[in-house]
């Protein structure tokens, strides 16, 4: 899925990729893809909001601490 998703970005490498996420979200910096920090989904949620801030509803959105959050 990664390699998919690099292909769709063109040019930009996955350090490009990294550096815009830890720059989106400063608070909790990631490393890699299997970065613990990226297993609640919300940097993926902050990526997506700093893309268009309109699809994200911060008021649904769970902490993310427990499996059920998770879902």
């Amino acid at each position: 899925m990664r390699a998919h998703y690099l292909q769709l970005l063109g040019t930009k490498t996955e350090k490009d990729l990294m550096d815009w996420v830890n720059q989106v979200n400063p608070d909790t910096p990631i490393k890699t893809f299997k970065d613990a920090n990226l297993q609640n989904g919300r940097a993926l949620i902050k990526m997506c909001g700093d893309i268009e801030p309109r699809i994200i509803n911060l008021d649904l959105v769970l902490p993310g601490d427990t499996p059920e959050d998770r879902e």
